[in-house]
């Protein structure tokens, strides 16, 4: 599945947002090699990306939008998702819209949502094939002329389906892309969101690249239960031994029980190396890492984005979100980069590098920093109010 446009409105700190993922530039840089839509199409699209901005600005909660349209479009009730749909909604008096543009198997789909009195107001889906000419404009005119697949409207049917969809629950042909689409969002303060089974490790990977990023690690064993399959063992527990012979347990694959024994640096990369192994293995898969890597070297931070976006499948796309400025200086596209930020009026909004600067640039980082880009906050203001309490 590859999204190519979110529209929302009186949702989370999101007011008239909207971010296009699509881009009409031409790219020899070999990141780019994949973002058209398959071999041959006129449409590009942003399938590495790497979102940027100041605290507050929209990153975690543009992760938490998307973790809820992949679970909406996957028909799970969002009422009992990790996180309340009820409480994204920032005015409780207010209808609240969503739309989403994605691709599964070269047909597009356009999804139309109403949020209203504690559930579905309205929903709409619109499909369209598309055809190698094709460009963005002419896919857009082509969804919004063709009449939807399927619709529902509470006032009609006079049923409160609650925050869930009715179109991906009932409709067989959109209960079907549920087989073709995978995700998995990754938040640090909440439980991993995913639509596939990670029990697995691939221990190998773990093996040989762990004791490489951090040096205390000896080797990682698999434990086995009494009379399990060494095979095809069902439990999900290992043991990490450090070169001092001492070792601790992750139980079922739980890293929270090791807080006092590893760094954090060295928890992040254990999540993301499982994670990673799936993504080079999944096809139409979507990947939000949200500062997942942020207490690694930012040199290692970089090495493992670089490798997962030359790694994932074709079909896929891969985001991370980051304070590490360093990034910037990275071999990348410059479509590669996203910036968030807020508006005078608190609200969350785009900025795109890429229609700032048509063409690549070497001194990105810089541009950043001097927020040529106005996307750093101004703390100025708070030289007056320190000023003030200092002297009191």
């Amino acid at each position: 599945m590859i999204i190519l446009r979110v529209a929302c409105n009186n949702l989370f700190m999101f007011k008239n947002f909207e971010v296009d993922f699509t881009y009409d530039r031409k790219s020899n840089h070999f990141l780019s090699e994949n973002d058209k839509l398959f071999i041959g199409s006129n449409i590009r699209v942003r399938k590495n990306l790497i979102i940027m901005g100041a605290n507050a600005s929209g990153k975690t909660t543009f992760g938490k939008l998307l973790c809820l349209i992949f679970n909406f479009i996957y028909g799970n009730d969002l009422s009992n998702n990790s996180f309340d749909f009820s409480s994204a909604i920032y005015d409780r008096d207010e209808d609240s819209n969503l739309e989403v543009e994605f691709v599964v198997d070269g047909k597009a789909y356009l999804l139309r949502v109403c949020f209203r009195n504690n559930g579905l107001w309205s929903e709409e889906v619109y499909k369209q094939r598309i055809y190698k000419y094709y460009d963005i404009q002419t896919l857009r005119e082509k969804l919004k002329s063709n009449d939807p697949i399927t619709t529902y409207k509470r006032g009609k049917t006079l049923f409160n389906i609650g925050y869930k969809s009715y179109a991906f629950s009932s409709e067989k042909e959109l209960i079907d892309l549920r087989l073709k689409i995978g995700f998995l969002f990754s938040f640090s303060e909440r439980p991993l969101n995913s639509s596939t089974y990670l029990g697995e490790l691939n221990f190998k990977l773990i093996n040989d690249l762990l004791p490489k990023i951090d040096n205390s690690v000896a080797t990682v064993n698999r434990l086995i239960a009494v009379g399990e399959d060494t095979k095809t063992p069902a439990t999900k527990s290992y043991l990490i031994i450090f070169n001092n012979n001492e070792s601790v347990t992750v139980p079922e694959g739980d890293l929270s029980h090791c807080d006092e024994r590893l760094s954090h640096g060295t928890r992040e990369a254990i999540d993301f190396l499982s994670a990673f192994d799936t993504l080079s293995k999944r096809n139409s898969f979507f990947f939000y890492f949200d500062e997942r890597l942020s207490h690694m070297h930012s040199e290692l931070e970089a090495y493992f984005i670089y490798q997962a976006f030359s790694r994932k499948l074709p079909d896929s796309q891969v985001f991370f979100t980051t304070h590490n400025t360093e990034l910037l200086d990275l071999n990348a596209p410059i479509t590669t980069f996203l910036f968030f930020r807020r508006n005078d009026e608190g609200f969350n909004e785009v900025v795109y590098p890429s229609k700032v600067f048509r063409k690549n640039i070497r001194d990105l980082r810089t541009h950043y920093e001097n927020d040529y880009f106005g996307v750093l906050p101004d703390y100025s203001v708070l030289d007056g109010i320190l000023e003030e309490n200092i002297h009191v």
